[in-house]
């Protein structure tokens, strides 16, 4: 999804599901827009986790989530050259952390992993130094996501749900949201009001 001037989405588990026990695990990422597309129009793409890339040799199982690395590009619409790897690692398997994006970073879903021989705290994540390959050694089976790329073209700044390179930007957000001039979702009546600062 691609937020641009303004998106509503929605995220539920059908009643069914949750009275039968259903759970879901998920991992929400945000990558900041380009000034030239933030304000942009939103979209929305749905891609099924068959139309991904995947690798999967000697233990290590990559899924390319977004971007491109790894020998892999997905075919998710990206405005920044972008790095998003779902990685699964059997016990004492390694993975090569190649340099080919300037950011990069690990996060440690569950499973016992080291960085270079240290290791790494589940749920912690670990900026990773720009022009080094690094290398992730598994100590158990363990589930951890790659993720960066290109610098972001100055900071950004986040309210709520409103993220932007300009205040005035999300200020306008915000009155947008409270006055009700806002995209909605078809057949949605929710509605959560603004938080007060």
């Amino acid at each position: 999804m691609t937020a641009g001037s303004a998106i509503a989405h929605v995220e539920r588990t059908p009643e069914a599901l949750k009275a039968n026990g259903f759970t879901l695990h998920g991992l929400q990422v945000w990558l900041a827009s380009p000034k030239d597309h933030e304000e942009g129009p939103g979209h929305y793409s749905h891609h099924p986790a068959a139309s991904l890339p995947v690798s999967d040799n000697l233990g290590v199982r990559i899924r390319l989530i977004a971007g491109s690395g790894f020998c892999l590009k997905s075919p998710v619409p990206v405005l920044s050259p972008t790095l998003y790897a779902d990685v699964h690692m059997q016990t004492a398997t390694t993975l090569l952390i190649p340099d080919e994006h300037e950011e990069r970073a690990v996060y440690v879903l569950e499973g016992e992993v080291q960085l270079e021989g240290e290791r790494l705290e589940v749920h912690s994540l670990v900026v990773l130094p720009a022009g080094q390959e690094m290398t992730l050694f598994a100590e158990s089976d363990c589930h951890v996501v790659v993720f960066g790329g290109a610098p972001l073209d100055g900071p950004r700044r986040i309210n709520w749900n409103f993220v932007a390179s300009d205040p005035l930007k999300i200020e306008q957000a915000r009155q947008r949201w409270a006055d009700g001039d806002w995209p909605t979702v078809p057949g949605e009546t929710e509605r959560i009001e603004l938080p007060v600062r």
